[in-house]
C-alpha cells in the first residue's frame, strides 16, 4: 500500500475528472476533514480511493494561527525585557530570558511545521 500520494497520482497527463453529488450532511463531513487537514477535495477523494491514511493534525490550522499570534506577542515582550536587560535595569536576569526565548521561538517552528503537516 502506498503511503504518500505521489506514487500513485502523477500531477502530469490529468484529462479526467469525475462529479459526484452529496448530501448536505456528506458535504458537512468532507468541508469539515478539508477544514481541519488542509487537503484540497481531489486529495482527500484520492487518498480514500486508495485507501491512504488521512493524517488528523493535532490543531486546526485556526488554532495554529492563533497560537502562533499568541506566541509573537509573548516574544515581543520578551524581546523588550531583553533589551532593558542588556541595558542594566535587570543585571542577573539574562541568561534565563534568553532561554525562555530560545524555547519560545522553538515553540513556534513546532507549531508552524504541523500548520504545514510535518510532524
Amino acid at each position: 500500500m502506498a503511503t504518500d500520494l505521489q506514487p500513485i497520482c502523477s500531477t502530469t497527463n490529468k484529462s479526467k475528472s469525475t462529479f459526484i453529488r452529496l448530501t448536505d450532511d456528506e458535504h458537512s463531513k468532507l468541508q469539515e476533514i478539508k477544514r481541519i487537514t488542509g487537503l484540497s477535495f481531489p486529495q482527500i477523494f484520492k487518498r480514500a480511493l486508495f485507501n491512504i491514511h488521512i493524517k488528523q493534525p493535532l490543531v486546526s490550522k485556526e488554532q495554529a494561527r492563533e497560537i502562533i499570534k499568541e506566541l509573537n506577542r509573548i516574544g515581543i515582550n520578551v524581546n523588550q525585557i531583553a533589551r532593558k536587560l542588556n541595558s542594566g535595569i535587570f543585571n542577573g536576569y539574562l541568561e534565563e530570558i534568553r532561554n525562555m526565548e530560545h524555547a519560545i521561538t522553538k515553540m513556534k517552528q513546532t507549531i508552524s511545521e504541523f500548520g504545514k503537516g510535518k510532524r
